[in-house]
This record gives C-alpha cells, sequence and structure tokens, in this order.
C-alpha cells in the first residue's frame, strides 16, 4: 500500500517500537506526526525521518489532555486531518506485587498506557468517522491476554487497551473506520536490557512490530482483525 498523501500520526515515536513504526510508515510515503516525552530524543528522531518524508515533531505527554489537543490541532494545520493513529506511547513497566502497589504509581500507568490511548484516539476518531476512512492500531503488551505476577498495574492498563479496542472496532466499522490492537511479547527496546532471563537476540524486534502495521494497512477494507499477537523465539541452549 502506497501512503503517499496520507498522514500518520505515531505517539512515543522517539524510539523502540515507536520509531521503528514510524519509520516504516515514511519509507511508504506518509507523512508524519510524533509526539514523545523526552524531547531530545524527539529532536533526533526527526532529523532522521526528515530525510525520508515531511515530519512534524512535538513533545507531548499523552495523558495530558491539553497537550493531546494541541499535539492533534498542529498536526492537522501542518498535514490536513490524519488517516492513521498508532498509539504507542506506554509508561514503564510497574513490577510490584498489588499490596505494595503506591496508588500514584498505579494511576501513572493507567494514565498513560489507557488513558492516554482513549485521548489520543478520541481526538482523530470524528474525523475519521466523517471522512470514511482511517486506521487506529494500539500497541497492546502481551500480557493483554493473561496476567503474570508483579504485574497487575501493566495488566490492568494492556486490558483496558484491549476493551477499548474492541469497542472501538464495532463503533468505527460502520464509518469505514478500522482498528487493531498489537500485543508483542518481549521487544527488544531499553527496558528489556534490565531482563536476565532474555536475551534481545531472541526477542522479537522493534521492526518486527512496524512489519505488523504495515501488513494491517495492507489488508483488504473488508477485512476485520481484532488483535494480533506475537511472540518471541524460544531458545534453548
Amino acid at each position: 500500500m502506497n501512503l503517499q498523501d496520507n498522514t500518520a500520526i505515531v505517539t512515543g515515536g522517539s524510539r523502540g517500537i515507536g520509531y521503528a513504526v514510524a519509520e516504516a510508515l515514511a519509507d511508504r510515503g506518509a507523512r508524519l506526526a510524533i509526539c514523545s516525552r523526552t524531547e531530545s530524543e524527539l529532536r533526533a528522531a526527526e532529523k532522521r525521518l526528515a530525510e525520508k518524508t515531511e515530519v512534524l515533531a512535538q513533545p507531548a505527554d499523552v495523558s495530558d489532555e491539553r497537550q493531546i489537543e494541541a499535539f492533534v490541532a498542529a498536526a492537522h494545520k501542518r498535514f490536513g486531518p490524519p488517516h492513521i493513529l498508532v498509539n504507542n506511547a506506554g509508561g514503564p513497566l510497574l513490577e510490584t506485587l498489588v499490596e505494595d502497589i503506591a496508588t500514584e504509581d498505579f494511576d501513572k500507568m493507567l494514565a498513560v498506557d489507557l488513558r492516554g490511548t482513549f485521548l489520543m484516539t478520541r481526538a482523530v476518531l470524528a474525523e475519521m468517522k466523517k471522512r470514511r476512512d482511517g486506521y487506529i492500531v494500539n500497541i497492546a503488551g502481551a500480557y493483554n491476554v493473561g496476567g503474570e505476577p508483579e504485574e497487575s498495574a501493566y495488566s490492568a492498563a494492556k486490558f483496558g487497551v484491549r476493551g477499548l479496542t474492541e469497542s472501538l472496532i464495532e463503533e468505527a466499522r460502520p464509518y469505514n473506520v478500522r482498528a487493531c490492537s498489537i500485543c508483542p511479547n518481549y521487544v527488544a527496546t531499553a527496558p528489556a536490557d534490565d531482563d536476565p532471563l532474555m536475551r534481545k537476540k531472541d526477542m522479537l524486534q522493534p521492526e518486527d512490530i512496524a512489519k505488523t502495521v504495515l501488513w494491517l494497512l495492507d489488508l483488504s477494507p473488508v477485512s476485520v482483525v481484532k488483535e494480533v499477537v506475537l511472540d518471541h523465539l524460544v531458545q534453548v541452549d
């Protein structure tokens, strides 16, 4: 699918999965609007991506409604209404027993992973439905298909993303707007550096997620894919 004249918004687009997705979309010809909370990483990503396509890079915290509205408005002013939204931004993994989780830490996890996905989706959905065209891809975690010990806050947020996506699929389908959640397990990004049980070469690569996004966009408009689960290689020495 040639994405020339299409605008794609990618949250958390300055590194890891988000950057890989943004780069893949740029290679297909899409204009890009990316956001991140870390401006230094955002500017570095903007510089690299600008060699491929037109880019708007704006600092934004996806859990902040005003910042999201300002970001989407800036993207609309620069490129027109978006055709693709990839909700990738997520907070740091919180590995803590339920009884030891501080309320503010639980709230922060849901604010970024779940509230952020909701705010971004709401900001673009009305225009997509009006135009009867669009695709919203939510990058969820593998734990949204099964909880793990000490992952309750993360699992709660990702289960929420899954539920939000499934409702969105049904609401948006009559308007020719599609949605899907991608659930990758163990991706070789910065947080994986602290995992003593996995080697990065045995993990999914950010580019694998980017290829999955492109695959979804390449499918026939009549197709309905609710969720894609990607598992990692289990290496036996």
